[in-house]
């Protein structure tokens, strides 16, 4: 059973005309997990994402998929 919870996670990108969409978290381990969104849909090429957790900046990358690990099993993020 998986007991770490993460919560209040955001997904921006910059010169987006549209908030990110279909946020969900897949492959999801007792200390892992892989969140994955659809990508941006806009008339500006995205070309950077910034993955927000908790209100701090943890991630930003250029695909639409992020690998989270190193999670402690019982702590909520």
């Amino acid at each position: 059973m998986v007991k770490s919870r993460v919560r209040n996670i955001f997904i921006y990108c910059r010169g987006c005309l549209l908030y990110t969409s279909g946020l969900k978290s897949v492959e999801i381990t007792e200390t892992s997990f892989i969140l994955n969104w659809s990508p941006s849909t806009d008339n500006t090429a995205v070309s950077i994402y910034y993955v927000y957790m908790n209100g701090n900046l943890f991630d930003s990358l250029s695909t639409n998929s992020l690998a989270v690990s190193g999670l402690v099993s019982g702590t909520k993020y």
